[in-house]
């Protein structure tokens, strides 16, 4: 295919989680590894016979700096080709910051988007490890190395530091889609604080661009890159 134009299209599937991209075996969903999408990104952005880029998300979001790992590398790839983002079911928090790297999102008019907010806490296992006979020793560098531990409760010295980052993330999150979406951050507040919108109430609140499927991005992408409507990619 070499000289060829050509069109990549992405797919972004699952909840984000630093590293590979897999499933939960338990639980049976499916993780988008921000490792596996970078390396993917990375790959379309050098290569010369790729015109532009459609990235398919279906995201409930996930870790937060898995996020913006992805996004950086997205907003990366957008300066040097154009790319469209492609909204499926499902593309809120995470899913949604992930999608601040463009200024063509388009989404289904069902689509599940927004969700713009921080959520942060942990689970509380020393009772299951109890009952299976397992136990954990601790060695700490730093006296808020094991505040995530999954051994034991936050402290309230912990909850107070951990609000204030929660607080942090969710002003650069407010930030981020004021920038893409040339916003102020007074006006994405009021849409904002973790609600939710269907894709046809979220081009209303300038979230969104346009209304359509993958067919749609393909086309607006090739349009972007010059590519006759009519010509295979």
């Amino acid at each position: 295919y070499k000289g060829y134009n050509k069109i990549a299209v992405i797919f972004a599937a699952g909840e984000i989680h630093s590293g590979k991209s897999g499933n939960k075996p338990i639980f049976g969903t499916d993780i988008l590894g921000s490792g596996t999408l970078v390396r993917q990104l990375k790959a379309v952005r050098r290569n010369s016979s790729i015109k532009a880029v459609v990235l398919r998300i279906d995201s409930p979001g996930g870790e937060a700096v898995a996020s913006e790992v992805i996004r950086r590398e997205a907003e990366l790839l957008a300066k040097k080709k154009p790319l469209v983002i492609s909204m499926s079911d499902l593309a809120a928090s995470g899913g949604y910051w992930i999608a601040m790297t463009s200024s063509n999102v388009i989404a289904l008019p069902q689509t599940i988007t927004g969700s713009i907010g921080v959520v942060m806490g942990k689970f509380v296992l020393k009772d299951l490890y109890k009952n299976i006979g397992v136990n954990k020793e601790y060695l700490k560098t730093t006296k808020y190395a094991d505040i995530f531990s999954d051994y034991r409760v936050f402290s309230d010295e912990e909850k107070v530091k951990v609000k204030k980052m929660m607080k942090k993330k969710y002003q650069t999150f407010l930030e981020i889609v004021a920038k893409n979406r040339k916003m102020a951050i007074g006006d994405v507040e009021k849409i904002a604080q973790g609600r939710i919108w269907a894709g046809s109430k979220a081009i209303k609140k300038k979230l969104v661009d346009g209304i359509g499927g993958i067919n749609d991005a393909i086309a607006l992408a090739k349009k972007l890159a010059n590519i006759p409507a009519h010509k295979s990619v």
